[in-house]
């Protein structure tokens, strides 16, 4: 249960950076979207907010032994967190980095992008891995 409460907490940590980093530290900024799509981005990343805190809960429930729920459902129920803003973040890292469109000084954003992307693509690596060792573990 040690590698499940691991892969949860850092899930739940990098779930909280993002989270915070983009609702507070540095907050979204949209220039044209209409405001429905802005909230609905706000609510999407509160919802990472409390995901963020319900993964570092149950890696701490874990390993105190005051939980023996595994956390299936969760960690099913995580996989749109982290696959939507890669799919976003890696295909606006493409069109920054590849497009000749794109003017040179707009370009590091491109690597923002890329940066952000690979950061989820982690998150979804250690979810899937939680997922695995569940999977592994039922059949035992």
């Amino acid at each position: 249960m040690r590698i499940l409460a691991f892969f949860y907490f850092v899930e739940g940590f990098l779930y909280l950076i993002y989270s915070v980093w983009r609702l507070v530290i540095s907050p979204l900024t949209f220039f044209r979207a209409p405001p429905p799509l802005e909230l609905m981005v706000r609510i999407f990343i509160l919802l990472m907010f409390v995901a963020g805190i319900l993964f570092v809960h149950r890696a701490y429930s874990l390993l105190t032994g005051r939980s023996r729920n595994r956390g299936f459902v969760p960690s099913i129920c995580s996989v749109p967190l982290w696959s939507i803003p890669a799919l976003f973040a890696l295909g606006n890292a493409s069109t920054y980095i590849t497009s000749p469109s794109i003017p040179v000084e707009m370009r590091p954003y491109g690597f923002y992008y890329l940066t952000v992307g690979v950061m989820f693509v982690v998150i979804g690596i250690i979810n899937l891995s939680s997922l695995f060792y569940l999977f592994m573990h039922l059949r035992k």
